[in-house]
């Protein structure tokens, strides 16, 4: 498979947050692609063209009976011509497209970046620097630098996460601050104990 060039400054981030460069695995293409498809509805026709062409889709061929009248066609239109160019590209070309098609959806301008890492967290991914990172990466990623009952939270916090109970996602969250804060806290109460202590009168 083809590798996937990402551009320098993306590739250092990713290094210093630990997150690896991998393949999308074949059966979930399918399902990330109709995930962000639901989201790249939610732009004007003319946005999707425009997103769906920096993705590399051949948007001459997607041509509708309503250009006559609008000159862009309708979504009910063109969505369906969108799904037969994806699924005519090669494997390599569709993890590419569906890397840009996530970049274009949660980019810092983008109004659809938290409902799309809402829907790709119930899938099991969330798109990080460029890379679909499957939830329990990151999990196992920062159990690396944590306690173990935090790293247990942050686990309950990220599945919560993924069922829609956002509520219980904080709790945890904030139960793995209070676990991971708890021994800096002790050791900055006894420094400033010994400080007063040993303070000249």
């Amino acid at each position: 498979m083809t590798d996937i060039i990402y551009p320098r400054h993306a590739k250092t981030r990713m290094l210093q947050r630990g997150i690896r460069k991998t393949d999308i695995p074949q059966e979930d293409k399918a399902r990330l692609y109709a995930a962000l498809r639901s989201e790249l509805n939610n732009l004007s026709v003319q946005n999707i063209r425009n997103t769906v062409a920096a993705a590399g889709f051949d948007v001459s061929q997607i041509t509708a009976k309503a250009e006559a009248r609008s000159g862009l066609g309708s979504r009910a239109e063109v969505m369906p011509a969108v799904d037969r160019l994806f699924g005519q590209m090669s494997e390599s070309a569709q993890e590419i497209a569906l890397r840009i098609l996530a970049e274009r959806l949660t980019g810092p301008n983008s109004e659809l970046d938290a409902s799309t890492q809402d829907i790709l967290g119930r899938h099991g991914y969330q798109f990080v620097d460029g890379n679909f990172v499957p939830v329990q990466e990151l999990d196992s990623r920062e159990a690396q630098f944590i306690p173990p009952s935090a790293a247990t939270e942050i686990g309950q916090a990220m599945s919560r996460l993924i069922e829609g109970d956002y509520s219980g996602a904080i709790t945890s969250a904030c139960g793995a601050v209070d676990l991971v804060s708890k021994p800096f806290m002790r050791i900055i109460i006894w420094a400033i104990r010994d400080t007063r202590r040993f303070k000249p009168r």
